[in-house]
């Protein structure tokens, strides 16, 4: 438009270099989304695990891994998960060996991802929600005979009760889930 000498155009209000801002700006604004997105993916992937519990994580397997290979044979496998308090059968750490590595170590990425699948979250909002949901049978309210009727552990019971608003003769579910993952 300025080469061509154009100085008004009847389609807009716009000037050249308005539209150039607000590209920039626009671009701006994809970068931090972009970034955004990527941090949400990430903890996605990570299922809650806390930068305290992934360092924690990474300084175990460094640990049993002695020779800094980068891998654990069955045997440091073994040990390392036991000292994490997770004692597997053999048959069970052979399972493992080849979900997360090829059978005859594990690589820290399977190490790390299976490390997030017993500490992280298991369940989604939208699966708690559902759940309670088909424990309730439609009510607005949990009552925890329900909840004990479904074969939630006592202690779970329990844990609700002291954590969720009451509500009515019940106590509010949705609330409770909508706390739980906003922390």
């Amino acid at each position: 438009m300025d080469e061509a000498g154009i100085t008004t155009n009847r389609h807009t209000t716009l000037t050249c270099k308005d539209v150039l801002v607000q590209w920039e700006q626009y671009k701006v604004f994809l970068n931090r989304k972009q970034a955004m997105l990527e941090e949400e993916v990430e903890r996605e992937r990570l299922r809650g695990v806390t930068a305290e519990q992934f360092k924690e994580i990474e300084n175990n397997f460094k640990q049993f891994d002695a020779k800094g290979t980068g891998f654990l044979d069955r045997k440091a496998f073994k040990a390392c998960l036991y000292s994490l308090g997770e004692e597997r059968t053999n048959t069970e750490i052979d399972e493992l060996m080849k979900t997360f590595g090829d059978g005859t170590r594990v690589p820290y990425e399977g190490y790390k991802n299976f490390m997030i699948n017993v500490l992280g979250v298991s369940d989604s909002k939208s699966d708690i929600l559902s759940g309670f949901d088909l424990i309730v049978r439609g009510a607005p309210v949990a009552h925890p005979s329900r909840l004990e009727l479904a074969g939630l552990p006592p202690k779970d019971v329990d844990y609700f009760k002291n954590t969720a608003t009451k509500s009515g003769d019940g106590y509010d579910f949705k609330a409770w889930t909508e706390d739980i993952f906003s922390r």
